[in-house]
């Protein structure tokens, strides 16, 4: 059996307390609970080197505003990531450049389980985003379903919901091809996502 690293596992269960304790309901509550019984299955390292971006400057401010506002819940998932944060590999939103610069330089995604990832695989992965106080994240859609967990103030969007405000701890859920966005306030925005839906995802 595949070792995985103590933090990890407890990223992953402490995400899925909390998407519990908002007590979610709709027909996908069974698949995002299918989804995290495979992210608690370990699987092999992907080794793939860590790597920051300039933006990786605001995770910090981020995870200790969760640390001291947040629940148990909330701090758990702080207190993990914060150990696992390093190992990752940080990067720009493909075709970013594109994009005015606020959001080129004010963002930075990572996979944690997925392709270059701390765990490889293709079916599920679990990611993080992270953005500067201030940045809109572009409007965008994909096949795979996807859910939030979220760690900050900030404001989100989907297309039959307009903007709203979830709040730190918060659950996002956008269902496949749906049109959705995110903004960060005065404060950083931190959330973690879960992508599902084949047994190959591809966000193309």
């Amino acid at each position: 059996m595949t070792n995985r690293h103590p933090a990890l596992g407890k990223l992953v269960r402490s995400l899925e307390s909390a998407f519990l304790e908002q007590k979610p309901t709709g027909p996908w509550k069974d698949e995002a609970l299918e989804a995290f019984r495979s992210l608690n299955m370990p699987h092999s390292p992907s080794g793939v080197a860590p790597a920051t971006i300039d933006a990786c400057r605001h995770l910090e401010p981020a995870l200790a505003h969760a640390r001291e506002e947040g629940n148990s819940k909330i701090r758990s998932i702080a207190e993990a990531f914060g150990e696992l944060a390093p190992q990752l590999t940080w990067a720009r939103r493909a075709g970013s450049e594109r994009e005015h610069v606020t959001f080129h330089d004010g963002h930075a995604n990572a996979i944690i389980i997925g392709p270059k990832g701390i765990e490889a695989r293709e079916d599920c992965w679990l990611g993080v985003s992270l953005m500067a106080p201030n940045v809109q994240y572009p409007v965008h859609r994909h096949p795979p379903e996807e859910m939030y967990v979220v760690l900050s103030e900030g404001e989100w969007f989907r297309e039959d919901a307009n903007w709203f405000t979830p709040g730190m701890g918060g659950i996002v859920y956008n269902p496949s091809g749906s049109i959705h966005s995110m903004k960060s306030t005065e404060a950083p925005l931190l959330s973690f996502w879960i992508l599902w839906g084949g047994r190959s995802l591809s966000l193309s």
